[in-house]
């Protein structure tokens, strides 16, 4: 026998490591596992050597079959185990083989629903942006009205009317109250300065004379329309017309006439007003003063005022042309001569005939005055000197603002610029998730 070969060493170190299997693989079946116990050594005799004995034989390892029981077959079998190892179990992308190429395996569904939602936030985010900036820049503030003067250019009077203590009077209507109340608006938006009422009321058969014959109290301007009203002094009986008109410091604004058809109004104490005489108000676009009117026009217009519906006749000396018109629904009429008129003055007579027949009259002097023609220098004896040219300055051209538009359309192309960019980002993540 081989002195470094032990078999019983050995027959334990095989013992050993089948025994160690067999723990790893099933511990709970250990016990059952029987192990082969060493053969006793045999004594060597003094007479005769003995036969070396026959080297023991290893037993076989145990095998997968040996070492694990079976289950009985009365017991039924649990996947629970089984289904909790697989669950627990990471799954990981399995490669894909294109040939002699492997590519990589692909991103889970997680990975490609990541671009998804980072692109909707942002597409909310720009969303957001875009309604905060428009709100912000189309925000009406409530700015207090700027302070302004009043301007008598600003505006003029409207909405005349009169009234006594018998209501309100009608064009042409009489009244037995020797007062009249006269109310007009003054339309301005200012709210700084104070503006005074004029009235001029006259009888019907004298012309304005443009100067107030009633001065109200300077009422203050507070951004609104300003509304007055002025009462007469006691008039006697007679027919009337009057005209208004503010003033604001020393500026004075245009006058303003109430209806005068046939009259304003009339006042009489029991005693009916006799009819109002025709008027010639303007002559070649000239105003009549104290019954005159000068022009130059051969063939100035004539315009005036009657009552209403009467049959004018106006005759011109010393040619003694008639010329015949009839008022219309406001008593005003025109007459324009056919032939021209010569220089000097020319007396002119009104008559209107109402419709109840009753005809009243009324004269002016027209005056044509001639045209006179400019003057033109005599020629001078000295020789004409040649004009020098002075040079003309070339023009320098204004410089050109940019135009100043609504900063709400930068923002929007801005906010447009950052979605498309964002969309084309997230189509190019999802195209190379797909490869």
């Amino acid at each position: 026998m081989d002195p470094q070969t032990n078999p019983v060493q050995d027959q334990v170190a095989s013992t050993q490591t089948n025994s160690v299997m067999v723990d790893l693989l099933h511990p709970q079946e250990l016990a059952q596992t029987e192990l082969t116990p060493p053969s006793a050594p045999v004594p060597a005799t003094a007479t005769a050597p003995a036969p070396a004995p026959a080297p023991a034989t290893a037993p076989p390892p145990p095998t997968l079959q040996s070492q694990f029981t079976a289950p009985p077959t009365d017991a039924p079998l649990s996947p629970a185990p089984l289904v909790d190892a697989m669950a627990s179990a990471p799954v990981l992308p399995k490669p894909v083989q294109i040939g002699s190429t492997q590519l990589p395996a692909l991103p889970s569904k997680s990975s490609q629903k990541k671009p998804i939602i980072i692109g909707l936030i942002v597409l909310v985010v720009l969303i957001a942006i875009g309604i905060a900036a428009f709100f912000l820049l189309h925000k009406k503030n409530v700015v207090a009205p700027p302070i302004t003067k009043v301007e008598v250019k600003a505006g003029g009077v409207t909405n005349l009317s009169q009234t006594s203590t018998e209501g309100v009077l009608a064009a042409g209507a009489v009244t037995k109250q020797p007062i009249v109340n006269f109310s007009f608006d003054f339309l301005t938006t200012a709210n700084m300065g104070s503006v005074v009422p004029e009235i001029e009321v006259l009888p019907i058969d004298a012309h304005f004379t443009d100067k107030p014959s009633l001065s109200g109290q300077a009422v203050t301007a507070t951004g609104h329309t300003l509304h007055f009203s002025l009462p007469s002094d006691s008039l006697k009986d007679g027919n009337y017309h009057w005209q208004a008109r503010i003033r604001v410091g020393s500026d004075n604004g245009a006058w303003k006439a109430f209806d005068m058809n046939p009259f304003s109004f009339g006042i009489a104490s029991g005693v009916v007003a006799p009819q109002a005489a025709p008027i010639v108000d303007t002559v070649g676009g000239n105003k009549v003063a104290d019954g005159k009117a000068t022009t130059t026009q051969t063939k100035p217009v004539f315009s005036g005022t009657a009552v209403v519906g009467s049959a004018i006749s106006l005759t011109i000396k010393p040619e003694n042309t008639v010329y015949k018109a009839t008022t219309d629904n406001s008593g005003a009429w025109t007459i324009t001569p056919a032939k021209d008129l010569a220089t000097g003055d020319h007396p002119v007579t009104l008559a209107a005939k109402s419709s109840s027949g009753t005809t009243t009259t009324a004269e002016v002097t027209v005056s044509i005055s001639p045209v006179v023609a400019a003057a033109t220098p005599a020629p001078s004896d000295a020789p004409a000197t040649a004009p020098v040219a002075t040079p003309t300055p070339s023009a320098t051209p204004a410089p050109t603002l940019a135009p100043t538009g609504d900063p709400i359309l930068p923002i929007a192309a801005l906010a447009l610029l950052v979605l498309s960019g964002t969309l084309l980002a997230l189509w190019r993540l999802s195209t190379l998730d797909e490869l």
